[in-house]
């Protein structure tokens, strides 16, 4: 896994984007992407614009670990007993006030000597524009001893970046996608809001 510590650089020299879009020509949303943390498509040209640019090295501009963890998220079900929603409008179709939702994540890891899978339990719980997320791998789970001891060597930096990237790809499953979707049919188009930023737990 690789971060970009463009963010913590910007702060440590009390700079802005703006500033550094002035400065260097670096297009702002590029400079946008990387304050997030994601690194994705950065070009060379780039990578050594910003080094000279705050005098630092490309090992202080990115974080890594030699790690790989990518997510598959299957089965989200409501838990309809704990569902809610407002009436429709002319406009539009009634949203989703409250709800809790059930699924399945993998973690798909990758390290240099070891390539596997570790189920995980997920709980969802959403308020209006709130999204909470709490995580509970499969202790019964072969490979989760291995994945503790993986996960036990990152950084607090990708451990924040991978609770980010499950949170994002959550809130791209959910926003503004009709309940139906979900197996509930009876709900009709009963759509849930764009949320703001989730919360992501794990519990080991």
């Amino acid at each position: 896994m690789i971060k970009s510590n463009l963010n913590v650089k910007l702060a440590e020299n009390n700079l802005k984007i703006s500033k550094v879009y002035n400065d260097t020509g670096i297009s702002r949303s590029t400079l946008t992407t990387l304050a997030t943390g994601d690194p994705k498509g950065i070009q060379l040209d780039t990578i050594d614009t910003l080094c000279r640019y705050l005098n630092i090295t490309p090992g202080e501009l990115f974080i890594y670990a030699p790690i790989d963890i990518s997510i598959t998220i299957t089965d989200i079900e409501i838990l309809e007993e704990d569902y809610l929603s407002n009436l429709s409008t002319a406009s539009q179709p009634p949203t989703v006030i409250k709800s809790r939702l059930s699924g399945t994540m993998y973690l798909n890891v990758e390290t240099k000597n070891n390539k596997y899978s570790l189920e995980c339990n997920l709980l969802m719980s959403t308020t209006k524009n709130y999204l909470n997320i709490d995580i509970e791998p499969i202790e019964s789970d072969e490979n989760h001893t291995l994945f503790m001891f993986d996960y036990g060597d990152l950084p607090r930096e990708l451990e924040i970046q991978l609770a980010n990237n499950i949170g994002a790809k959550i809130k791209e499953l959910l926003d503004g996608k009709a309940v139906k979707d979900f197996g509930l049919l009876q709900m009709g188009d009963d759509r849930y809001p764009l949320f703001k930023k989730p919360s992501v737990i794990f519990n080991f």
